[in-house]
């Protein structure tokens, strides 16, 4: 009976083994398949990485580009701007310039206007001059026409007196 009490405890433990290396088994099993799924999630999540760090590459690369371009124009508007700031000093140069140069004028013309008028007045003394010459001449040239009236008068009255 011992006998038999030993191989039912014998046999007992044996099912137990094979039960716990079946459930054993069965959880590795379960590991295993988890663990795949895990490795394909693993994977999908790599090949989802590389797929993000590469559009980070291209977006980061592209930005690069952009602020370079940005760059470019930055100093393309800061070279228009000094250029634009040349011109308007050249411009207030030259404006400076034209004023300076109409002053001129406007003084060229004032002493022009002062010349002519003192030429007026220097015609005006010489015209009145001329008139009192005149004057003077149509006067001298009336009182010898009047002296030679007078001495045509006497040479005729002589010579009629002469014949008579």
């Amino acid at each position: 009976d011992s006998s038999r009490q030993n191989i039912s405890n014998i046999e007992k433990s044996r099912d137990d083994a094979v039960n716990k290396l079946s459930s054993t088994v069965a959880t590795l099993q379960a590991t295993c398949a988890s663990t795949h799924t895990l490795e394909m999630k693993l994977a999908d999540t790599e090949e989802a990485l590389q797929k993000a760090e590469e559009r980070y590459r291209h977006l980061e690369e592209k930005r690069h580009q952009e602020t370079k371009t940005a760059n470019q124009q930055w100093r393309i508007e800061n070279e228009r701007a000094s250029l634009l700031q040349q011109k308007f000093d050249s411009e207030v140069k030259n404006k400076s310039a034209l004023v300076n140069v109409q002053k001129e004028m406007e003084q060229h013309l004032e002493l022009e206007r002062e010349r002519g008028d003192l030429l007026q007045k220097q015609l005006e003394a010489e015209t009145k001059k001329r008139e009192k010459v005149v004057r003077s001449l149509q006067e001298a040239d009336r009182q010898r026409r009047g002296e030679l009236d007078r001495a045509s008068q006497e040479l005729d009255q002589a010579s009629r007196e002469n014949m008579q």
